[in-house]
């Protein structure tokens, strides 16, 4: 009785650590990704088993097809016109508020989009994934994967961070400018090592987004030639 009470207290613990915590909520937050990319990676497995006849050589062209499009057009809009709009629109602070809501998603919808992709790429007879095509695929799932899980959670954690210390020296309404209008604001030494963290994040996180488009740009020129021949 006292071995499994101290069990109990045990896994009571580890069950409370900061740790479980924060897997608890990951899993609750890409809850819907992760089922579908478990779902893409058995049917990746037994489509490839068949040559793809299993489901068809045009079913699977035109889920890799709509998939691709999704993504393709998401994070170019994302990326290249709505980030830039808002940024030069809306009060710096409700930009990144909107920005922390937006992302999370963004980047579920790409990982699921992009696993789409590459597992109908990879086991389509007609789309013919070369090498090349294989490696650019697999880098854009890093990129998108490493966002979602690490560097979008973490650069919205020090957005926010950065957002308090604003706040304390009234700055953060400004519009289309990062940079403190008080003395004060730009001498903290808080506010600037924050600053200097979210930079690095920040840069991180859009260079591995520019990585994946780059890849996406790749991929559709891959398919012109497909097209074309």
């Amino acid at each position: 009785k006292v071995l499994n009470a101290e069990l109990e207290a045990s896994c009571f613990r580890f069950c409370s650590s900061p740790f479980c915590v924060t897997m608890s909520s990951f899993e609750r937050e890409n809850r819907f990704v992760i089922v579908a990319l478990s779902g893409l990676a058995a049917a990746a497995y037994t489509t490839k088993g068949f040559s793809g006849e299993l489901l068809g050589a045009k079913v699977l062209n035109a889920v890799h097809l709509t998939s691709f499009s999704v993504w393709l057009g998401a994070s170019t809009w994302t990326s290249l016109i709505a980030g830039i709009v808002m940024f030069k629109t809306l009060p710096r602070h409700t930009f990144g508020l909107v920005q922390s809501k937006l992302f999370p998603r963004y980047f579920q919808l790409s990982a699921l989009t992009l696993g789409l992709t590459t597992a109908t790429a990879l086991v389509s007879p007609s789309l013919h994934a070369d090498t090349a095509d294989k490696i650019v695929l697999g880098i854009a799932n890093v990129c998108v994967l490493l966002n979602l899980l690490y560097l979008e959670p973490t650069c919205t954690k020090v957005m926010f961070e950065r957002h308090a210390i604003e706040r304390e020296h009234g700055e953060g309404q400004d519009i289309g400018t990062v940079t403190p209008k008080s003395e004060a604001a730009r001498n903290d030494p808080r506010l600037k090592a924050v600053s200097k963290r979210f930079g690095m994040l920040h840069g991180l996180s859009s260079l591995a987004n520019l990585a994946a488009l780059c890849a996406g740009i790749f991929h559709a020129w891959h398919l012109a030639g497909r097209l074309a021949a």
